[in-house]
């Protein structure tokens, strides 16, 4: 069943609108205000948003851009009594789906509705997941589906997972979804980084001391593992665990006792074990620097983050939701990025991955005024721009000329993806061309990756 919500002040479009969608699987919700439509929508979530422009105590726009900030994925449409296409414009720029003029024409929001439900495909049972906001994980990608799905079916288990993925891809992230999925999500979820924790520090922290256990150790302390009783603990990066940390943790696997050091004391705990690494623990046990026996007991379920290079469709996706999460903590009214901007980012390698890629908005957000422009990147990023255009000169003026015209072409489709919300028939409508052109241009700049399958279905 999907949630509807209705935000107008009259009541009796509400009722209208609640009348005309009862012949579709929906649940509907009525707000009459703006504060009102943000308490409802924080509470309950709704997939879809009918929204006027004109609300007693906020703008309809406002509410618009607050919504989306908490969760991208919704489809907004906007109704309005006036037909402005400068709140139209507008409209489109923040995110919303569609923009409808009052009266309301029945068939025309039938249509939109049916147009809306179809993209959702909404799953049938839960193992299916098919939005783009996984509980803090943002991704439209194939492989990031089908990471959702594999996640949610691993948080019901209690077996313990083992987390691949480069530095910056969230990792821990992961770790936490696991965590507010499973039976446990009412107990504790404890942290331990074995990467920035000292190796003689490691094993205390994990199990704890008593008093006088070692030089400075001048009262009790419970260990992290303690800590997590009858909930969960997440050891990242645990291929620094050193060896007779990794004796003791495999030890706990499978008898699920701890002694604190410096006590005879055994301690039974109710602990699951989600352990991540950037570095392939494979390899690490060929060499001998990592226990075989411990990594397979925590490679019971393996799960490997994609790098944001093999992702590239949820770039803009991501851009666009830190966009809005930092013009929130700036106080600022940042509109989007130019297609120059977008270009780079979709061209650049992102080593650190989305850690990385968020740390350039933030700077960004922060510099700009209202879009964002070559002027706010960090000279790294920069740099490609002027890589890719600084040998212009030294070319025949007809290997220049299309060379440039080539450039005005794709950041053209950029801009048209942006402006829609990356909706391709619309881009392709806006740009006054086919859908079929438009995906034969997005190959050859390698914009997006788009399987034959995806081309198929969407002409």
């Amino acid at each position: 069943m999907v949630r509807i919500m209705i935000v107008d002040d009259e009541a009796d479009i509400r009722r209208f609108l609640v009348r005309t969608l009862q012949s579709f699987p929906v649940e509907c919700v009525e707000a009459e205000n703006g504060r009102e439509a943000l308490e409802h929508f924080r509470e309950l979530n709704p997939e879809i948003v009918f929204l006027d422009v004109r609300l007693p105590d906020m703008d309809g726009l406002e509410v618009l851009r607050k919504i989306k900030s908490i969760a991208y994925d919704v489809h907004v449409i906007l109704i309005t009594a006036f037909d402005d296409s400068h709140i139209a414009v507008e409209a489109m720029k923040l995110g919303a789906y569609e923009y409808i003029t009052k009266p309301v024409d029945l068939e025309h929001l039938e249509e939109i509705l049916e147009r809306i439900l179809e993209k959702m495909k909404v799953p049938r049972n839960e193992d299916e997941v098919s939005d783009i906001s996984f509980y803090g994980m943002l991704g439209k990608t194939p492989v990031m589906k089908r990471l959702f799905s594999f996640i949610r079916k691993v948080a019901a288990t209690e077996a313990p997972v083992l987390i691949y993925g480069e530095s910056g891809t969230g990792k821990r992230l992961a770790a936490e979804i696991i965590h507010r999925l499973s039976p446990r999500q009412g107990g504790p979820f404890v942290v331990v980084d074995c990467g920035t924790l000292p190796t003689h520090l490691i094993e205390s922290e994990l199990f704890g001391y008593e008093k006088g256990a070692f030089t400075g150790a001048d009262h009790q302390k419970r260990g992290r593992l303690e800590q997590a009783n009858r909930g969960t603990i997440f050891l990242d990066e645990i291929s620094n665990l050193h060896p007779e940390g990794q004796m003791k943790l495999l030890r706990f696997l499978d008898e699920r006792v701890i002694q604190r050091l410096g006590s005879t004391q055994p301690i039974t705990l109710d602990v699951r074990v989600i352990a991540a690494t950037n570095r392939p623990l494979e390899k690490l046990v060929e060499e001998g620097k990592f226990r075989d026996d411990l990594y397979y007991r925590l490679n019971v379920f393996e799960i490997e983050i994609p790098p944001l290079r093999e992702r590239l469709d949820d770039i803009p996706l991501l851009v666009h939701s830190f966009i809005r999460q930092f013009s929130e903590q700036y106080k600022k009214t940042i509109t989007g990025v130019q297609p120059e901007v977008m270009s780079i980012f979709l061209r650049h390698t992102w080593p650190g991955n989305v850690r990385e890629l968020r740390n350039v908005v933030e700077r960004c957000v922060a510099l700009a005024d209202s879009w964002i422009t070559l002027v706010h990147l960090p000279r790294t990023l920069k740099k490609h721009f002027e890589d890719e255009f600084g040998v212009l000169d030294q070319l025949p003026f007809h290997e220049r000329a299309r060379k440039i015209l080539e450039k005005t072409e794709e950041h053209l489709i950029l801009e048209a993806l942006q402006r829609t919300g990356g909706n391709r028939k619309k881009a392709a409508k806006l740009l006054g061309i086919s859908l079929r052109t438009l995906y034969i241009k997005l190959k050859k700049y390698r914009l997006y990756n788009i399987s034959d399958n995806d081309e198929k279905q969407e002409l």
